[in-house]
């Protein structure tokens, strides 16, 4: 009886761990969420307002050139940030072919010759 108690208050200590483990796991994804989010909005926002500018300025070259450098920069701070925080994804194999190893053949089944149940019959006496 007391092996069982004591299994039991392991396994609730154990899932007690797990679930403190989860927690923090959901926690992190939440923030990792919320500074994609918020990095989302912040590249609609500026791209949308450089639309804008665009609009307002397609009479002034010096001002368009001043918003394509800006642009630039933009793009440039975006794909820093996205290839740093982004974790690296691994290799896609393309090799589908079966690996041929002697296990393989190793695995065919040879089968004792079968012997046959009725002994031939003995040739009867000569005459």
């Amino acid at each position: 009886m007391f092996l069982a108690l004591l299994a039991i208050a392991a396994a609730i200590v154990f899932a007690t761990m797990k679930v403190s483990t989860m927690a923090t796991a959901i926690e992190d994804l939440t923030n990792e969420v919320q500074k994609a989010t918020t990095v989302a909005a912040s590249a609609v926002a500026l791209i949308t307002g450089l639309a804008g500018h665009l609009r307002e300025n397609a009479d002034d070259p010096d001002a368009i050139e001043a918003l394509a450098a800006q642009l630039d920069q933009s793009t440039a701070s975006l794909s820093t940030a996205v290839a740093a925080n982004t974790p690296a994804q691994p290799a896609p194999t393309t090799d589908t072919a079966l690996p041929t190893t002697d296990a393989a053949q190793s695995a065919e089944v040879t089968a004792d010759p079968v012997e046959d149940p009725a002994p031939a019959a003995s040739p009867g006496p000569t005459a």
